[in-house]
């Protein structure tokens, strides 16, 4: 199975979820600071970028799990990956994870100030506040995403 988390910009929330679903992260403790500044340069350098997808690693069922950046065609996607599928008689299960509600207000900013050079110090401090803001919302998500996996509910 492949697991997409979805975001409005990849390099947030659904980073973030995937970097916990993978064990990149840890569900119940915040990352050390080197893996927030790497994910904070990630978002400086790529964060505009949507329609990639991005493999993170494999979880423990050795399931791939993927990123995407899909801004606000997260139905588009589901569609148009589907219709891929068919074309090309892929038979493996998809399972998507909207992540845009947890990308918020405040990464939109993030993102935008990341434009300007002189104000990375206060991007950077906002991107830290934002992700321990977020981060037990993002990792209880990521359990729940999880165990319905594991339940084979559908997606």
């Amino acid at each position: 199975m492949k697991i997409i988390y979805c975001g409005y910009r990849f390099s947030y929330a659904a980073y973030l979820m995937a970097a916990i679903h993978t064990g990149l992260y840890k569900k119940d403790r915040l990352p050390p600071r080197e893996a927030v500044e790497r994910q904070w340069n990630v978002c400086k350098k790529y964060g505009e970028q949507y329609g990639n997808l991005i493999y993170m690693g494999l979880d423990e069922n050795l399931n791939e799990v993927y990123i995407l950046g899909c801004r606000k065609f997260f139905e588009v996607i589901k569609m148009e990956y589907k219709g891929m599928n068919d074309i090309f008689g892929i038979d493996d299960k998809i399972w998507y994870i909207d992540c845009r509600p947890w990308d918020g207000f405040l990464s939109n900013i993030i993102s935008r100030i990341n434009n300007y050079s002189w104000l990375r110090g206060l991007s950077k401090g906002l991107f830290s506040f934002w992700l321990k803001r977020i981060y037990r919302s993002c990792s209880e998500k990521v359990q729940r995403e999880k165990q319905k996996i594991m339940a084979g509910e559908g997606c």
